[in-house]
């Protein structure tokens, strides 16, 4: 081929890629959500620079210096989580250092040093607005997509308002607001993976379902949990729709004997697409000692307490008691908790394996089990902290805004999440903005802080942790009633009870699952 027509069929494909990004974004324009969508990516874009947590924000400097010098990230001190966050954020923080040397990441503050003891899991090194926005940026956009998929799913199964009102709860939500754009937490990453990793279940897309989940246990390891609820979830759609088949004589009479094999290849291609991404970053760093960072973290835990049942933890006299009992017991708490798992994952199968199951409602039967595995896990780990909450958001809400359940709850959990980062937090959150302009100084902060942690308290001794305690008593609380409306949801179902989509009759509430 001559270099004129290279040159002129590269034009051609730049003319149709840039015509297709046009007509996408003209598309996205004409969308009832792209105004809040812009406004809200707007105001991330305003807090993430200036706001952050020094003690979290520190983990990804130190991460990302390391890098920079050629140090792998679990040869690094800093970095015990699975590897994808570090191949997500590390990319953007690259980028960065082509326009600013790693240098100008993060500063070490004499000011915040000297006032370290009177202050609470704060760091004298504060990141720089440019190095938080560059790690806080993939977290932003994550919001975004999440957002439009809680909306697109939503609108299948009831009315554009009910839709809208589901993406404001999700993408103005305060605690994902804290967790993202201002503390950095990237618990958004997971929660999108697993919530996807559903979607793609009922959509009868199991390797891609696996994929999802095998992706999110690369950022953390809970997806992985709504394994059994998926695997069995696929099996109750193929029994249901054999039985509905063979009611309607539309098979042959011999063809129930391949039943057992259209389930085994289903959980097949899910476990494939689960393992794929898994064995390929593991493999890549077993050398690096991979699955001792991994877990270090969690051993490291000197404490338990939370937004769970041991939110009493947190009151001094107490916290040796509750950490004497999880470390004499843990193992069958764990056991227990994974038998609880199966067992909704179990009910989500005879839900549903009649094959008179609507659409809808076996969707819904998939959002409950999932909501309910999750608030299972969070109320008895021995760790619960308000980040973890962003894992229920997409379920509940979709949930809340479609079919009603939860609803209740959905502010419950902003209130108590964002009230326990605060309470942590306060004024230490603006330790960059005091660091990097003159409106306030670094000695103003620690001073206010010191002062702040130091307000005697009624249950624990201080304000400070009196407010922590508050807000873990009433995010613990909030997860049991969770728990009990979904179970309650599920004996309904059992007994037969059918719970209508607002709207069943959109595309996407006609896809999947059995069908009346």
């Amino acid at each position: 081929m001559s270099p004129g027509k290279s040159e002129s069929g590269f034009r051609r494909a730049m003319r149709a890629f840039l015509s297709s990004a046009h007509d996408a974004f003209q598309s996205a324009r004409s969308s009832p959500i792209f105004s809040l969508l812009v406004l809200g990516f707007c105001l991330r874009l305003a807090l993430a620079p200036f706001l952050t947590w020094t003690f979290d924000a520190s983990f990804w400097y130190k991460s990302a210096t390391d890098f920079m010098s050629g140090v792998g990230i679990y040869n690094s001190d800093t970095f015990s989580y699975p590897p994808l966050w570090a191949y997500t954020f590390l990319p953007f923080v690259w980028l960065l250092s082509l326009i600013v040397p790693p240098s100008y990441f993060g500063t070490y503050s004499e000011q915040f040093a000297a006032a370290l003891p009177n202050m609470y899991m704060m760091v004298p090194t504060v990141t720089s607005p440019l190095f938080n926005l560059a790690f806080k940026l993939p977290l932003m956009i994550a919001d975004a997509l999440v957002g439009v998929m809680i909306y697109k799913v939503a609108l299948g199964f009831t009315s554009e308002g009910n839709a809208k009102k589901a993406f404001l709860m999700w993408y103005f939500n305060p605690i994902l607001i804290l967790c993202s754009t201002i503390f950095g937490q990237f618990d958004v990453l997971p929660a999108m993976m697993a919530f996807l990793g559903v979607l793609l279940a009922y959509k009868k897309e199991y390797l891609f379902s696996g994929l999802s989940i095998g992706i999110g246990f690369l950022y953390k390891v809970w997806p992985a949990f709504l394994g059994p609820l998926l695997a069995l979830f696929a099996a109750g759609i193929l029994v249901g729709e054999y039985r509905k088949n063979a009611l309607l004589k539309s098979e042959a009479a011999g063809n129930g004997t391949n039943l057992p094999g259209k389930i085994g290849f289903s959980w097949c291609k899910m476990l494939v697409g689960f393992v794929l991404p898994s064995t390929i970053f593991l493999l890549c760093q077993l050398k690096n000692g991979i699955i001792t960072k991994v877990f270090e973290l969690r051993v490291k835990y000197e404490t338990v307490n939370g937004m769970n049942v041991w939110f009493w933890g947190i009151v001094p006299k107490f916290s040796g008691f509750a950490l004497n009992l999880w470390e004499n017991f843990h193992t069958p708490i764990m056991i227990v908790e994974i038998l609880a798992i199966l067992a909704i994952a179990i009910f989500a199968f005879f839900a549903i394996q009649s094959g008179k199951t609507p659409a809808p409602q076996s969707f819904r039967v998939l959002l409950v089990c999932a909501v309910t595995s999750i608030a299972t896990i969070l109320l008895v780990s021995q760790k619960t902290n308000p980040d973890y909450l962003v894992w229920l958001l997409p379920f509940i809400i979709i949930e809340s805004a479609a079919f009603g359940n939860f609803r209740k709850y959905v502010a419950p959990l902003a209130i108590f999440g964002s009230l326990y980062y605060l309470s942590m937090a306060a004024i230490g959150l603006i330790s960059t903005f005091a660091v990097y302009t003159n409106f306030i100084s670094p000695e103003t902060i620690a001073k206010i802080y010191a002062a702040y942690l130091s307000i005697p308290g009624l249950v624990t001794g201080k304000l400070s942790s009196d407010v922590l305690f508050l807000a873990s008593f009433g995010g613990a609380l909030t997860l049991f009633f969770i728990i009990v409306s979904g179970l309650k949801h599920m004996i309904s179902s059992a007994k037969g009870k059918n719970y209508e989509a607002s709207s069943p009759n959109n595309d996407f509430g006609d896809e999947g699952g059995a069908s009346e």
